[in-house]
């Protein structure tokens, strides 16, 4: 997914484009809040896929696949298959082909509930957004943002976590890192609490001198090949 959306942008600075259009449609959508739901997700996760984040717009969402079926089917326009999109073992393929159907039949309205859950959790959004970055004052510049990392320490589990998240969100990190990444490094920072003791964490974020948390902004030149995972170990330790 990274590689795809990196690709993408690089293609768009190249053209001098102003957008990215994806064909993400409501039954991504709904799949997308169906299985955040069940991975335990919290408010900002439950809103789903964005229809605009920068450069990348998402025009399709409010229609169904299959007003996206029918409408190719009048255009005779022929859609690529993904055969990854067959592989039961993904948990979206397996939620798309075998459970959704059975949810479908017992209630036709779920598509409906699944969306106004979503939208709900997107009105919310910027208000909780908002709170979070006075509580642990976020500050942003050209090249990072940082916040205050003695105050994030002492705010419970789930706020803190929504934290770091407005910060990813504020220096444009896409995609995100994931809630295990962000609930380790967070696990890691409480257990150490050298919050004055200035060092590098690895993958653009480092704890400054006068005890905030800061993370780079994503440069806009195409990122070099890189591990999908990378962890750094201060040793000794």
């Amino acid at each position: 997914r990274r590689i795809r959306y990196e690709a993408l942008e690089d293609v768009r600075q190249r053209l001098g484009a102003d957008r990215i259009l994806t064909a993400h449609h409501l039954d991504d959508q709904i799949e997308t809040v169906l299985l955040r739901l069940r991975s335990g997700s919290g408010l900002l996760g439950l809103t789903g896929i964005q229809e605009r984040r920068g450069a990348l717009w998402r025009p399709l969402l409010a229609l169904r696949r299959s007003d996206l079926g029918e409408l190719l089917a009048r255009t005779k326009l022929d859609p690529r298959h993904d055969p990854g999109n067959d592989d039961l073992a993904r948990d979206r393929n397996h939620l798309r082909h075998r459970l959704l159907p059975r949810l479908l039949a017992e209630n036709p309205d779920l598509y409906d509930a699944v969306r106004r859950l979503a939208r709900r959790a997107a009105g919310w959004r910027p208000a909780f957004e908002q709170r979070w970055i006075a509580a642990v004052d976020i500050k942003a510049n050209n090249s990072a943002a940082s916040l205050d990392l003695g105050k994030l320490l002492l705010l419970p589990l789930s706020p803190a976590l929504f934290a770091l998240q407005v910060l990813e969100n504020t220096v444009g990190r896409r995609p995100p890192t994931s809630t295990k990444a962000k609930l380790e490094l967070l696990l890691q920072l409480r257990q150490q609490r050298a919050t004055s003791r200035p060092r590098d964490l690895g993958l653009g974020q480092r704890i400054r001198p006068d005890g905030r948390l800061e993370l780079e902004r994503p440069s806009a030149a195409p990122a070099e090949p890189r591990p999908p995972f990378s962890y750094t170990v201060a040793v000794p330790g």
